[in-house]
């Protein structure tokens, strides 16, 4: 998977997995964020992003392994592997991470084949790994943007 951990002060990009030999592990645990009764939603220009990649970012410094894509990156990455034939791969890749931030839920209309990529991706991940989700779009709209009752109680399912 060709990605980037994050960005660290002074260190540039980090390739994904990399962190360990970029940056010194800091053993301490990364802090939970407490949930609130919308999670991380909100307008545009709040800090949502900046939050989700400021964890991202400390949980790299902690040695974990993270991956913060944009929605529609998220999807298109899905895409091409399909296209390739490396979709298996990534889908095995992706519960690989200690950390996985998926930014911009809901900033655009989803495909019925986007809908199952999510539930794939989301599915591996349950109760194993940790996933930050940040969306303008308020969480009981969620549903309504999946599109699919049988599959957007799956997906919301893994994500709540």
């Amino acid at each position: 998977m060709r990605g980037l951990c994050l960005h660290a002060p002074g260190a540039g990009a980090l390739p994904l997995g990399t962190g360990k030999r970029h940056l010194t592990p800091d053993p301490r645990p990364v802090p939970a964020v407490p949930r609130t009764g919308d999670g991380r939603t909100d307008a545009t220009g709040v800090g949502k992003s900046y939050v989700a990649c400021a964890l991202g970012q400390l949980a790299c410094r902690r040695g974990k392994r993270v991956l913060c894509r944009r929605m529609p990156r998220l999807f298109d990455e899905l895409r091409l592997a399909k296209a390739e034939g490396t979709y298996a791969k990534l889908l095995r890749k992706l519960p690989t991470l200690d950390l996985l931030v998926i930014d911009d839920l809901g900033l655009g209309a989803i495909t019925p084949a986007q809908r199952h990529d999510l539930l794939e991706v989301l599915e591996d991940r349950y109760a194993l790994r940790s996933t930050i989700v940040t969306s303008q779009l308020p969480p009981d709209k969620w549903h309504t943007w999946i599109g699919d009752p049988t599959l957007a109680d799956a997906i919301l399912d893994r994500l709540a």
